[in-house]
């Protein structure tokens, strides 16, 4: 879960128990996971991944980039930050901005900005093949894009 109080927090679901606490750079608007990785979108437009193990403290900070450990952060939206989704080595991002973002997450480099709606990119979803890719945005469209060109 995210909070405006900067923090995001993962939960063990089958038990209501806290595992982890995260505190962030500033508020958390988009959080998700794949296995042990966790991906944060922030109100400044960052966005950043962390694996989470076992033999981490309760409470680990992705607050400063520069001292954030086993954190890769991507920058790139210049507004807060949606809707996220991790798959593999692909993450997508939605914006306020308007765009959407496939990110390479072994590199940390943006392989595609998705540019076409008018207004915040507020979902993203993507089929199992890892090929298709659906947005939706607060201009009431849908928009289904190439996951491998954009």
């Amino acid at each position: 879960t995210g909070s405006y109080d900067r923090t995001a927090r993962a939960w063990d679901a089958s038990r209501g128990v806290l595992l982890k606490t995260i505190k962030y750079s500033c508020s958390v608007t988009a959080v998700g996971a794949e296995h042990a990785t966790v991906i944060i979108g922030g109100s400044s437009g960052l966005v950043s991944l962390g694996k989470l193990t076992g033999d981490q403290a309760a409470v680990l900070s992705f607050e400063n980039q520069d001292e954030a450990q086993d954190c890769l952060h991507l920058g790139g939206h210049s507004a807060p930050i949606l809707a996220v989704l991790l798959q593999g080595n692909m993450a997508v991002t939605g914006s306020a901005d308007a765009t959407a973002r496939i990110w390479d997450v072994t590199s940390g480099r943006t392989c595609h900005v998705l540019a076409g709606h008018k207004r915040s990119v507020n979902a993203v979803a993507m089929h199992s093949n890892l090929q298709l890719l659906v947005t939706g945005g607060g201009d009431a469209a849908a928009r289904l894009w190439n996951a491998a060109s954009g």
